[in-house]
């Protein structure tokens, strides 16, 4: 079937996949901004814009003048748009590349719990530091935790909740979760995240970042936690309120923190999160994985076909709920 509309698209994302958006069938016109002119001012005969978010981190509070120009389509290559200006989705058409990322994330969730349980590094050190290496009466076994049993906590319980759900019963967990929308009568979902994190042994942020996830994990949730308990992170930084979750760490009401976002992003290297014994801290590396741009390139390329086809876009974002 013929293409319906050739467009013409301000190109802002990854240099190594211009070529495969070239030779999409709907045969866009690809342009690019001049040095230094951010991608919210586009050329007047972009209809459309393919970019990373972080190409919006310094849009302005207010709409450009002339905005949206001729602009009627935005595509990410991100899951999130939740530092996207209200302005920007006055245009027909916001899309994201939600659920990516979901199930490397949810390795490195698995990872960070099978970290935190099995302490490889202390039974490691332990060895390098003893003269019999192998003399059991020494090896530091107390520390290990049985993942087996343990009650997973998801905050979110969309794409990558739903990932990590899968894999943590596989290891024998209880899992139980919140979202927005509510539950689906099944016993999984609890009535909010007081309970949740009550009865959570690792406590996994999965929310999309919105005026009602703001801090959501202050001193009140976190007085509600287990001592034992580990929070994860693979959201966004500003879900916690990191002097609280400090707090926390410090007098022990919380076990451990494993935070792949943090707020500010990066953490300043003095702060004390970076080097406290209860944190491990990484660099928002949760989503990666090798295929990573091949996958997400192949979901831009059929949204793009939707797009120059007139059909319906996968991925609509919805600023409210920061995706």
């Amino acid at each position: 079937m013929a293409t319906r509309h050739q467009p013409t698209l301000l190109y802002a994302y990854d240099p190594a996949q211009r070529a495969r958006f070239a030779a999409h069938p709907c045969a866009p016109r690809l342009i690019d901004n001049p040095p230094g002119v951010p991608v919210w001012l586009p050329p007047a005969d972009a209809d459309a814009i393919v970019c990373f978010l972080g190409s919006w981190a310094k849009a302005p509070k207010q709409a450009p003048e002339g905005w949206p120009f001729n602009i009627k389509y935005i595509q990410f290559a991100s899951a999130g748009v939740d530092t996207l200006p209200e302005w920007a989705h006055t245009i027909p058409y916001v899309a994201s590349a939600r659920g990516i990322t979901a199930e490397p994330i949810a390795e490195y969730v698995m990872a960070a719990i099978m970290a935190d349980c099995k302490r490889l590094d202390l039974l490691v050190a332990g060895m390098r530091a003893s003269d019999v290496p192998f003399d059991e009466t020494q090896w530091p076994t107390g520390a290990m935790r049985s993942i087996k049993g343990q009650t997973l906590g998801l905050v979110g319980y969309g794409a990558i909740g739903q990932a990590i759900a899968r894999r943590a019963e596989a290891f024998g967990m209880e899992v139980i979760a919140t979202r927005r929308s509510g539950g689906d009568g099944s016993p999984r979902f609890v009535a909010g995240i007081d309970e949740l994190a009550a009865r959570a042994d690792q406590l996994v942020l999965c929310a999309p970042a919105t005026a009602e996830t703001l801090r959501m994990i202050d001193d009140r949730v976190l007085s509600l936690v287990k001592p034992t308990a580990h929070l994860i992170n693979v959201a966004r930084g500003t879900l916690v309120d990191h002097e609280a979750l400090l707090r926390a760490l410090d007098a022990g009401r919380l076990h451990h923190a494993t935070l792949d976002v943090t707020d500010p992003e990066p953490l300043p290297k003095d702060h004390p999160l970076m080097s406290h014994e209860r944190a491990t801290i990484t660099p928002h590396a949760a989503w990666y994985s090798p295929d990573h741009f091949d996958r997400v390139t192949a979901k831009l390329l059929d949204n793009l076909g939707r797009y120059a086809n007139g059909e319906p876009l996968a991925d609509i974002a919805d600023f409210a709920r920061g995706y």
